[in-house]
Formats: C-alpha cells, sequence, structure tokens
C-alpha cells in the first residue's frame, strides 16, 4: 500500500474547492467602509454627477459589484440602478536613475435610481 500525502488526499477529497469557499466567505464579510475608500472628485466625475445620477468612488481592489451597490445602499441611504467599475493602472514614476511604480486602484461608477438624491457631500464638491 502507498503511503497518503496530505495534499494528495485534500485534493482527492475536494479540499482545494473547501479552501476557495472559505477564501470567498473571507471577501463576502469585507466591512462597508472598507469597500468605499473615498469619492473621486475631478472635473470629469463631476460633468458625470451633474449630467446624470452617477456618483464615483474609489473602491477596494477585490471588491465585487455586488459588495459595492451593498455598501452604498448601507451608508449612503440611496438605491443603486446599476455600478461599472475599472482599474486605473498605476504610473510609471522615476527620481533619476531610479524608478517605481504606484500602485494599481479600482474605481466604481454608481449610477443612483431615478428619483434619489445624491449625497449632500458629494453636492458642492
Amino acid at each position: 500500500m502507498s503511503p497518503q500525502f496530505p495534499a494528495a488526499s485534500s485534493r482527492l477529497h475536494g479540499g482545494s474547492a473547501r479552501l476557495e469557499a472559505e477564501s470567498w466567505k473571507l471577501e463576502a464579510e469585507m466591512k462597508l467602509t472598507d469597500v468605499i475608500k473615498r469619492p473621486v472628485i475631478t472635473e470629469k466625475t463631476t460633468l458625470i454627477r451633474e449630467g446624470n445620477r452617477t456618483v464615483v468612488f474609489e473602491v477596494a481592489a477585490g471588491a465585487t459589484k455586488i459588495d459595492i451597490k451593498r455598501a452604498v445602499e448601507k451608508l449612503l441611504g440611496s438605491k443603486v440602478e446599476g455600478v461599472r467599475t475599472s482599474i486605473a493602472h498605476g504610473k510609471f514614476k522615476r527620481q533619476g536613475r531610479f524608478i517605481g511604480q504606484r500602485s494599481d486602484w479600482k474605481k466604481a461608477y454608481v449610477k443612483l435610481r431615478e428619483g434619489e438624491k445624491i449625497p449632500e457631500f458629494l453636492e458642492g464638491a
């Protein structure tokens, strides 16, 4: 009889699926304040906010659209119609002969439902 290795036995009995399920739970239990980091206030996002009911946030890199929707609805008290996300890649920066890269970050375009009001702290910005 051949000896059983722990890694092989966990693969045979679905151990990797269990690990994937546990990692999914960890991502799903992200705090609401960890999901939304800050509103993005630029000239472009101001025009988007004034033109339609869309607000732009910097969000956690591991946050899903469902996480973002739940966080906005709970924190801002507004109903969300849809969420679009994009990843902004970090720029390469140099100082003399040394080069570095800024971190990649994720932003979410959150469209509020018809009749919902944009939060006051974003109105004047």
